[in-house]
Formats: C-alpha cells, structure tokens, sequence
C-alpha cells in the first residue's frame, strides 16, 4: 500500500467517524488512490437515531472529494444506490423490522485480510491421558 493509499485511508475513517458510522461491519481500503467499501453501513448503538439515505449519500460525496481519490466502490448490503443516491435495501428495511441478521457480519478489518474471526474459534481442551491397565 502506497503512502497515498494510507492517508486516503485515514481520512475515510475520519469521515466515519464524523457521521458516528459503526465499523465493526463494514471494510473499507484504498488501492491505486480507489475506495472500496463492502459491509453493513449504520451509525454506533449510542448515536441515538439511525441512518439515513442524505446521510449516507453525504458520507460518499465527502470521501469522492478527499484530495487524491479517483473512485469510491461502494456495496453495502443494507443499501441500495438509485441513481446518484442511496435508498435503504430490502434486507436493511427487514433488519428495521426484525432485527439485524446475524449472517451479513462481515468481521470488521479482519476479512479485509483474511484473518479468522476469533469469536468463531473453538477451544479444545485436551483429553485426560487413560492410565495403562495392568492386567
């Protein structure tokens, strides 16, 4: 990753972290000066309000316009872009109603590189040691 790379990176985050935008489920990397950003888009439990399509729509124009970006990938599960903007997708509008599935975790930074996730680890203990019979 080039040095532009990474300070286009690091302004990405400050535009998350400007709009409160919770990123333990979306990723997001820059390659050759490219934003790609995959995941499941809403702001932080204690925002107090959820996310909306201006908002959304606001957060990617900030980040098309950080100095050296030439292109902002976006697929998000829980939005759909229309157009130039960004309406709330089926399985986001479910999630409203029902509750976050569970199944859309993308695992944070991790699966951006490939790391395993270490909530789905199992530990193994080992089993006692049989004593030999003697008979």
């Amino acid at each position: 990753m080039s040095v532009e790379d990474t300070e286009i990176n690091a302004q990405v985050r400050k535009v998350f972290a400007r709009h409160l935008v919770n990123l333990a489920d979306v990723t997001y990397r820059t390659v050759h000066k490219r934003v790609h950003i995959h995941g499941w888009l809403e702001k932080l439990p204690l925002a107090g309000c959820k996310m909306a399509s201006d908002c959304v729509d606001t957060i990617f124009r900030e980040m098309e316009k950080i100095p050296g970006v030439i292109q902002v990938s976006v697929e998000l599960e829980n939005w759909d872009r229309v157009g130039r903007g960004f309406q709330l997708s089926r399985k986001g509008q479910d999630a409203l109603i029902h509750g976050r599935p569970r199944d859309h975790i993308t695992g944070g930074a991790s699966s951006t590189w490939g790391l395993p996730d270490p909530s789905s680890a199992v530990r193994k203990t080992p089993a006692p040691a049989e004593k030999p019979s003697n008979s």
